[in-house]
């Protein structure tokens, strides 16, 4: 998806869905612990200091970037100023303090990244409920890869306080979203590509028309 925003600078879908996938190609590998059981990062404390550290780095980076996203394909002057100034803005601080911050002080502050994500996720789905009853036609589709990604992150949460007995998911839900926005962007070349074949085929035959 990189390689297509480096082909078309206009398509900044892709550019945030493939930063999109690397933050989450990289909670996945800290969620699994894979960095240890490869041996990429020895088990020490310090290893483990810098995991949680970049586990919590993704929370804030993976909000940002799918707000970015659907601000990319389903503009609204008042969605970008919200993404741009409490996503953006206060997600930035919250990722600066998740590099600087001793692990205790970072661990006992998981409510405040919570506080975070919540109103954010909670303007993102209103939105995408709005463009799906106004009929556009990515909104539904966007809708159902949002409630998936909801559903695991909400788990997480309650899991995290006791509430339920589950297990961390939002990870795993984090790549159904992923392959669902996967899909529309597939779609939305695709549609492009058909377009420009019948803007093309349209000219030529008006141009051979007129010069007969």
């Amino acid at each position: 998806h990189l390689v297509i925003f480096w082909q078309r600078r206009d398509d900044y879908a892709s550019l945030f869905f493939g930063f999109m996938c690397g933050t989450l190609s990289l909670r996945a590998l800290i969620m699994t612990r894979l960095l240890i059981v490869t041996g990429a990062l020895e088990g020490t404390g310090a290893s483990y200091e810098r995991m949680v550290a970049f586990e919590y780095f993704t929370l804030p980076a993976l909000a940002i970037v799918t707000g970015l996203f659907i601000d990319a394909l389903l503009p609204r002057r008042w969605l970008r100023r919200f993404v741009l100034s409490w996503g953006v803005g206060l997600g930035s601080l919250l990722i600066l303090f998740s590099l600087i911050a001793d692990i205790a002080l970072l661990t006992s502050t998981l409510h405040f990244y919570q506080l975070y994500l919540l109103p954010f996720f909670i303007l993102l789905g209103g939105h995408l409920i709005f463009e799906t009853y106004r009929g556009h036609p990515a909104g539904a589709w966007l809708l159902l890869a949002f409630a998936v990604f909801i559903g695991g992150a909400l788990n997480d949460i309650l899991y995290t306080n006791g509430v339920i007995n589950t297990g961390y998911i939002s990870t795993y839900t984090f790549m159904g979203f992923v392959l669902i926005q996967g899909g529309i962007l597939a779609a939305r070349a695709s549609n492009a590509h058909r377009k420009a074949r019948h803007l093309t085929k349209n000219l030529q035959e008006e141009v051979d028309s007129q010069t007969r």
